[in-house]
């Protein structure tokens, strides 16, 4: 058994000996214990940037690590990659490179960030030994800068916001633009990207269908633009459809550049190729009834959604502000059965990425009840806390807080099989010869 109270208190002795000049009376004693086996020193590897670097950062980095990309820095040369080199191993080292926030015990999502133990040891490695460069004449050629913002592609139909003046200071509140176009007829769309033509003015952004029968509605979210993000580009046969009679609307948070700033924002769509046999759906589960108490080290937050059609999930994404800590995505099946689809043990603010599915994956059974569970710290522990002695409630800007899972799917039974003008995004009209 384990003793309530210890029986001798050896440290404390010891140091009331040597404080008062005696010799100390038990200098040692035994230690219980297991033998731990510390790590041996292994010889580095013989790693340069041109064989064995470039290859992982053109697998792992250049996507955001180039001319122009999201990064601030490119890593796409021997010598933008060496003068960072000590940075890029203690970064792989601590897991903070590549962003992946995600823990990697569930999914598996197919847009999945990370380096393999022998890919994280070269970098270490190459670190070590000076950042060699090899026969730079055979290194992979850097990727060209983009000569164009369109991810998806060239878009069948570009809309513009008005020009947006923005106060050179302060909290900006959310700007609204409605762009200018009637979707006179349903149209789908299988690509969507926001593309503001100042993007370090725009935290994020979310682009939503109004109309004359629903108004302004959050359940009619298409997709967003937020740091880290993607552009919304569905697989064939998958499309949303915008409703007849319907305006696009954007919601814009923008941030304070120290100066007046005027900005647009663009939105490209395009159209279908294929037949589309499913329309993607979202679900979302949030709430606004929320305050997090003062100092609240891991305040809780859940909202749970019951499926009402079989369904096939496409991806999920979460969004907080500053306090966000942590959240996670569960589904309690029909049969009694519980899975956890996603746990984000370390919820960033400054970079929220989409998590994907493999597609036709993941299937969910009618009445599957999909739970969400936040966590809030709003400790003084928390570096990004604004004020730990407030009492934080659901607001827009970023010293308020939020609280949303977004889950996106398609049904699992359906077979449009709508055939689309490529030109315009509606259902193509077939003629019957006589």
């Amino acid at each position: 058994g384990v003793r309530k109270e210890p029986t001798r208190r050896d440290l404390k002795e010891a140091i009331d000996d040597l404080l008062a000049g005696r010799p100390v009376a038990q200098a040692e004693t035994e230690v219980d214990g297991c033998l731990i086996t510390f790590e041996k020193e292994r010889k580095p590897l013989e790693a340069n940037f041109t064989e064995h670097v470039a290859p992982i950062l053109k697998k792992h980095c250049w996507e955001c690590h180039q001319a122009e990309g999201m990064a601030p820095f490119a890593l796409t040369t021997h010598k933008q990659a060496s003068t960072r080199a000590a940075m890029i191993a203690e970064v792989v080292t601590h897991g903070r490179m590549p962003p992946w926030y995600a823990s990697h015990e569930f999914g598996p999502f197919v847009n999945r960030r990370g380096l393999s133990d022998r890919e994280r040891a070269i970098l270490q490695d190459w670190a070590k030994i000076g950042a060699p460069a090899g026969d730079l004449k055979q290194a992979p050629e850097p990727p060209k800068a983009a000569e164009s913002p369109w991810r998806i592609g060239t878009p069948d139909l570009v809309l513009q916001s008005g020009e947006i003046k923005l106060p050179a200071q302060g909290d900006i509140p959310y700007q609204y633009a409605i762009l200018p176009h009637v979707f006179v007829e349903d149209t789908w769309v299988q690509a969507v990207q926001i593309v503001p033509d100042q993007p370090g003015l725009l935290h994020h952004g979310n682009l939503g269908y109004a109309n004359l029968a629903e108004g302004f509605n959050e359940k009619n979210f298409i997709t967003g633009q937020v740091p880290g993000g993607e552009p919304m580009s569905l697989d064939a046969g998958v499309a949303y459809c915008i409703p007849k009679g319907s305006v696009l609307a954007l919601q814009l948070h923008f941030v304070a550049s120290g100066k007046p700033e005027k900005t647009r924002v663009s939105v490209g769509l395009r159209y279908p190729r294929e037949a589309v046999q499913r329309k993607l759906r979202n679900m979302q589960l949030t709430t606004n009834k929320f305050a997090i108490p003062p100092r609240a080290p891991a305040h809780r937050v859940a909202v749970t959604r019951t499926l009402t059609d079989d369904v096939v999930g496409v991806g999920l994404f979460a969004h907080m502000h500053l306090r966000g800590k942590d959240m996670s995505f569960l589904a309690h099946r029909p049969d009694g059965k519980s899975e956890t689809l996603l746990v984000i043990p370390n919820y960033s603010f400054s970079w929220q990425m989409p998590y994907r599915w493999q597609p036709g994956t993941m299937r969910l059974a009618k009445g599957t009840k999909l739970e969400c569970i936040a966590h809030y710290d709003n400790s003084p522990f928390n570096p990004y806390n604004p004020n730990p002695l407030a009492t934080v409630r659901n607001g827009p800007q970023t010293h308020h807080e939020m609280m949303f899972g977004f889950f996106f799917y398609t049904h699992a039974e359906e077979n449009l099989g709508i055939r689309v003008d490529p030109k315009t995004g509606i259902r193509a009209v077939e003629l019957k010869i006589q």
